[in-house]
């Protein structure tokens, strides 16, 4: 995904747009899949789009350098 963005940086935009839209319908595949209440997961993305478009970018407990290398 990165790569496609740096080939064509005038798609971030609508990337970046997209993520709330994205994040509701990934809520209701994960509730349906899982058989839990929507109400288990966050209504909106905990994460900036900056940061999970990072390659460093893990959701949980904040990767070290050593572990990245």
């Amino acid at each position: 995904m990165l790569k496609l963005l740096s080939e064509n940086p005038s798609l971030k935009p609508y990337l970046e747009e997209a993520l709330p839209e994205s994040y509701e319908n990934s809520r209701d595949l994960a509730s349906g899949e899982t058989n839990l209440s929507l109400s288990t997961f966050p209504k909106q993305c905990l994460y900036p789009f900056e940061e999970i478009m990072s390659e460093r970018f893990y959701p949980g407990q904040p990767a070290t350098n050593d572990l990245m290398e």
